[in-house]
């Protein structure tokens, strides 16, 4: 079975989007972790696309404990994987 996608928000954006046994969470301090949402139905699906067939885990970073999160993820943004 794949892995399932693994999105990471802050500022209410998508700053790092990548299956979860590709991604490095190691970079990113738990104490910034506002929530974590696990998505395992036909929704995750409908919002994500074929990526999301076996799941998604949304986590949203704490914007006021770590208002430069996307410069840590910089390297593995959507932004750059699209170059």
């Amino acid at each position: 079975m794949a892995p399932p996608l693994m999105v990471v928000f802050s500022h209410d954006r998508v700053i790092y989007r990548s299956l979860a046994a590709e991604g490095n969470m190691s970079k990113l301090s738990p104490d910034c972790i506002k929530s974590i949402y696990v998505l395992k139905d036909s929704s995750s699906v409908a919002k994500y696309g074929s990526a999301a067939k076996n799941g998604v885990i949304e986590i949203y970073i704490d914007d006021e404990k770590y208002p430069d999160a996307y410069k840590v993820f910089k390297t593995d943004s959507l932004e750059n994987k699209k170059r």
